[in-house]
Order: C-alpha cells, then sequence, then structure tokens
C-alpha cells in the first residue's frame, strides 16, 4: 500500500518520534511511504530517511499558510497514495483538506490532543475533522475530548495508543547503585508538563533524601523560569539543565527514578521509554498516563498540582525495601502491549479497511501494488 503522511514538523518531540517509528515499522511490513511537513524537517527525519521514507519540508511562512496548502495538494496527487495518515492537530488542519483537494478519499486523522487550545485553533480543528473518513485517538481520554470538544460520533473514532520500539531501549544499560541516585524527568519545558511542580518536591524530598539529584531534559520557554526557581528554593546545585537531546543520546542509563509531573497530558510516550529501560516510574495521574500506569504495579501515581504528595512517592521509591524493582519489573512486563510493531499492525488493518471502503477509480483507490 502506498501511504502519505502529513504533520507539521519532524523537531524532536514524541508526536515526531512516534511517526518516525511508526513509518519506519509500516516500511519493514511493505507500506510505500512518503512524509510531508508544514513546517520544517528535523532530526527524527534522519529515521525516516535510513528507512527509505522520503520526507519533504513545506517550509510553511504565512499564518494562512495558503499556498502550502496548495503545493501539498499538488503533491499528493502527484503522488497517488491509497491513504493520507495526517498527525496532530496541524497534520489535521493542512492535511485533510489538501487531501480533499487531491481527491484522495482514504484519510485517517490521528489526534493527540485532550486540551483546549486557542478558538481559531478549536474552530479549524472542529471543521477540518468531518473531512477525515476516520479518527484515531492516542488514548482514550483523547478520545473522549474528541467527542465532546469537536462533536466526532463515536462510530467514527477508535483508540490507538502510540507504542515504541520497544527492544531499541531494552538494550540500555544502566549505571550501577551508587552514592548518588537520579530524578529523570523528560519533557518540554511549558506549564503544562509540571516542572513546577517537580522543583518544588524536591525542594520537600532534598532534605530527607541526601544524594539525590533532579535531571532535567528538555527545553522551552520556561527554562529560565525553572532554574530562577531553583535558585529560589536553594536547590540550584542539584538540579541540572541537561536540555533537548536526541532519543539516542545516553540520559536513560543515569536515572534510577523517572518523574512525569504533568498537569495534561494525552499519553506520554516517555513512560513507555522509562518501562522498556526497566525505571522505575512516578507520575502524574492525568489525561492517558492512567492508561499506561498500573497503580503500585508498573509505577506510582499522584494528583497533579501537588508537591508534597509527588515528594512522598519518589521518597517510597528512594527508600522503601524491593519497591524500585518491582515496579521496574511491572514496567518491563506493561510495555510489551505497546510496542511500535503491534501499533504498526492495528494501523495497518484500519487502513485496508478505509481502502476497501474508498470508491474504485479515485486516487485513493488504488491497486495492491500502488
Amino acid at each position: 500500500m502506498r501511504l502519505a503522511h502529513v504533520i507539521y514538523d519532524l523537531s524532536i518531540g514524541g508526536g515526531a518520534q512516534f511517526l518516525a517509528d511508526l513509518a519506519s515499522s509500516m516500511a519493514a511490513g511493505g507500506f510505500e511511504q512518503r512524509v510531508w511537513c508544514i513546517g520544517p524537517a528535523g532530526p527524527p527525519a534522519q529515521e525516516l530517511q535510513r528507512a527509505r521514507v522520503p520526507v519533504t519540508p513545506l517550509n510553511k511562512r504565512t499564518r494562512s499558510g495558503a499556498g502550502v496548502l496548495v503545493r501539498l495538494a499538488g503533491a499528493l496527487r502527484s503522488y497517488g497514495p491509497q491513504a493520507v495518515m495526517t498527525h496532530g492537530e496541524a497534520g489535521i488542519i493542512w492535511g485533510l483538506p489538501a487531501a480533499a483537494l487531491a481527491g484522495i478519499a482514504s484519510r485517517l486523522a490521528l489526534v493527540y490532543q485532550n486540551y483546549p487550545e486557542t478558538r481559531l485553533r478549536m474552530a479549524a480543528m472542529k471543521s477540518m475533522l468531518p473531512l477525515a473518513a476516520h479518527v484515531v485517538a492516542g488514548s482514550e481520554s483523547v478520545a473522549r475530548y474528541v467527542r465532546r470538544a469537536f462533536g466526532v460520533p463515536q462510530a467514527r473514532v477508535s483508540t490507538v495508543h502510540c507504542g515504541i520500539p520497544v527492544e531499541r531501549f531494552r538494550q540500555v544499560r544502566r549505571h550501577a547503585a551508587g552514592e548518588h541516585r537520579t530524578l529523570l524527568s523528560i519533557g518540554r519545558m511549558v506549564p503544562r508538563k509540571g516542572h513546577e511542580v517537580l522543583m518544588r518536591a524536591a525542594a520537600l524530598l532534598f532534605p530527607r533524601a541526601a544524594g539525590v539529584r533532579v535531571l532535567l531534559v528538555g527545553d522551552g520557554p520556561c527554562r529560565p523560569a525553572l532554574a530562577e526557581l531553583a535558585r529560589e528554593l536553594g536547590i540550584e546545585r542539584r538540579v541540572e539543565f541537561r536540555g533537548a537531546v536526541w532519543p539516542d543520546t545516553p540520559v536513560w542509563e543515569e536515572a534510577d527514578v523517572f518523574v512525569f509531573p504533568s498537569l495534561v497530558e494525552p499519553q506520554g510516550l516517555v513512560v513507555l521509554e522509562a518501562f522498556a529501560c526497566g525505571v522505575p516510574v512516578v507520575a502524574s495521574d492525568v489525561g492517558g498516563i492512567g492508561e499506561m500506569i498500573e497503580p503500585e504495579v508498573s509505577g506510582l501515581l499522584v494528583p497533579p498540582g501537588d508537591p508534597a504528595a509527588l515528594a512522598s512517592a519518589l521518597e517510597r521509591v528512594l527508600t522503601e525495601p524491593g519497591l524500585a524493582e518491582h515496579l521496574a519489573a511491572g514496567g518491563l512486563r506493561r510495555v510489551r502491549q505497546f510496542d511500535i510493531g503491534r501499533t504498526a499492525e492495528i494501523y495497518a488493518e484500519i487502513l485496508r479497511r478505509l481502502d476497501a471502503r474508498s470508491p474504485a477509480g479515485r486516487p485513493g483507490r488504488r491497486g495492491p501494488h500502488g
């Protein structure tokens, strides 16, 4: 099957990394694919190129993106895919109308949103989603939001949790337990990721947990304010800001506990990475996170926005005999259900069903070899 993907960009982040892993897995399964970026490409494009999946950045420069829409429609018409998968908000807003203009009937929209955006973006999503032949939500939390906020009928929405290449992360060799223990948190530094909650929890934890530090991986507009907060709390010497790193950078081998303090979260792929690396997880019980973590089995869940509860849970993992090993083992068992190969098989079946329903003779209804 010939398949086109549309995403805003391929910068370092969960959505772009998921697309790279999914397309690579589907390429191994015989799918011919191309990726179009509304904006620029980025590091995950290298993985796609290695999987022989070409990437074309359209480099949108105007707010409306009208020129990009026309160019994308022409590119899709020329490529002639049997289906188009649009990834995330921007992929939907530009990819669905472009695919419709190109006459491609099998249009699959992947949504990862479970929180309100600006009025303009919400209105754009609501107007474009009816163009999708089917909508896939990245978690049950997202599926509920899609039905409530955008009015998509339940029959047109499926839930498919995003996956990861489990074996890639299982190969991580973590350091031996030593004098210093590291609380690792990975995520873009924006308010909804809850880094401030982690900093305040660390300030509560450190006086009763010698030799513990926080390693923050990621970047974003909140980074300067977080660095200032660390100084105000008097913990700046025990907090390291590592910045944004490429997924292959060996940060997981430094981790003793993974902390995910999000206030809002559609799913949180990085939790699965922690599972696969054998790192115990403490996370907020919000959005799609609780759909992955079995409390007290594969991780500890705490109320979002509660530094005291987060500090107490972290102290338990650091001090309670056998708890860290128990949670790590539970995570390793749990992550098998989220392997990217299994995710790719589910998407392949959805695409086959859409292709079977596409009108004959249209660009979205081609022969078995594209």
